[in-house]
């Protein structure tokens, strides 16, 4: 199926394939120099003390939690997100608890669903912003220091977004995605970020199979390594570093028109959808997510789309209710997450969209709610 408008376009500019056929020409492919210099950049845009540049976003949630949880520990998670945030708690032994989101007008982790599930055993809370859009955290930070949870932010859908500090600034850990559909697209990989000089020395050692010294510090003074954790092979490519560093010039101008998208997105279809959140809250507009009235439309819509070959996808069928957690948790309930689940759609964003392209995603949804699908 070739779609007219697809959900995302990855696009990548003559200066992003000269900077890797330079790495490719240098003979260093493994993580070096490009990688250091994006960690560091990185850092000072965030303004954070350390940056670990990993091979995926999923890898830096797999690292975080081994570094903060011990096992039997458990951990405050929104259901409403990708599966990683959820199933990397479970590979290192930590049970998931999950809270409802607040409203479909803010589908974001309820605080207050939180308070009702805090027992003796729980250590921290995992704070996703979903499709970038970052609230005022004091809240979540002040339910933080009251309860004594450790505050991990997953940033995935937040690159670059300010409320007062960048998200992933606010806890004791932020992590980042640069999928291929991302804000910073490279294909794979993450960055986790933290002001904790120890819990960065941590990170760092189990990136890398839990040896005291990388390929290039070895190389650099030729010298040798001990082993003093079990870790994993969760390192980067320079490909990847360069194609970071150069694509990271247009990020700003690239956030830009993703809100123009959408300031024209809510304009026209506002009568017909409901949009969540304020527009005046920051948002990195990864995605554009909009809520039918019921899952019956919301198929009928996508079905509609589809035919007039526009891409959608659904963000996010809640994580309690794949087979393997219905299984773990075969009577757990959240009601607004669930409704939000079936709601939920995501219409085509990216910068590159044409406006041709955008007033055709805009035509053919008004054009199923005035005449039907």
């Amino acid at each position: 199926m070739k779609y007219r408008v697809p959900l995302f376009d990855l696009y990548i500019r003559e200066n992003e394939i000269k900077r890797i056929v330079n790495v490719l020409k240098k003979g260093w492919l493994t993580f070096g120099p490009e990688c250091i210099k994006f960690e560091n950049k990185f850092s000072d845009i965030l303004k954070v003390k350390y940056s670990l540049f990993v091979s995926s976003a999923t890898a830096g949630l797999h690292l975080s939690y081994k570094v903060l949880f011990n096992k039997d520990d458990e951990v405050l998670v929104p259901s409403f997100t990708f599966i990683s945030t959820v199933s990397m708690l479970l590979h290192v032994g930590i049970k998931p608890v999950f809270v409802d989101i607040e409203s479909i007008d803010f589908p974001l982790l309820s605080i207050k669903d939180a308070e009702r599930k805090i027992t003796k055993k729980t250590k921290g809370l995992v704070y996703m912003h979903y499709a970038g859009y970052l609230r005022d955290m004091k809240e979540v930070v002040e339910f933080c220091k009251e309860n004594n949870l450790i505050l991990v932010e997953d940033s995935a859908h937040a690159l670059f977004v300010k409320n007062k500090r960048y998200a992933g600034t606010f806890g004791k850990i932020g992590i980042f995605s640069f999928f291929s559909n991302k804000n910073l697209p490279i294909g794979e990989g993450g960055m986790v970020v933290t002001n904790d000089k120890k819990i960065y020395e941590k990170l760092k050692i189990l990136r890398s199979h839990g040896m005291t010294k990388d390929t290039i510090e070895r190389f650099k003074k030729s010298s040798l390594y001990d082993v003093v954790d079990i870790g994993f092979n969760y390192r980067p490519t320079e490909i990847q570093g360069a194609l970071a560093l150069e694509i990271l010039k247009r990020v700003k101008r690239d956030n830009k028109k993703r809100e123009e998208i959408v300031k024209k997105y809510r304009k026209e279809l506002k009568e017909f959808l409901k949009i969540p959140f304020d527009e005046k809250i920051p948002s990195s507009h990864y995605i554009f997510p909009v809520f039918c009235k019921d899952k019956k439309e919301r198929d009928e819509l996508r079905k509609f789309l589809f035919k007039n070959k526009i891409q959608t996808s659904i963000h996010y069928t809640p994580v309690h209710k794949f087979k393997i957690f219905k299984e773990i948790y075969p009577k757990l309930k959240l009601e607004i997450t669930e409704e939000a689940g079936n709601r939920e759609l995501t219409i085509p964003l990216f910068p590159s969209m044409k406006e041709e392209d955008i007033n055709y995603v805009i035509e053919k949804i008004k054009e199923f709610f005035k005449f039907g699908g």
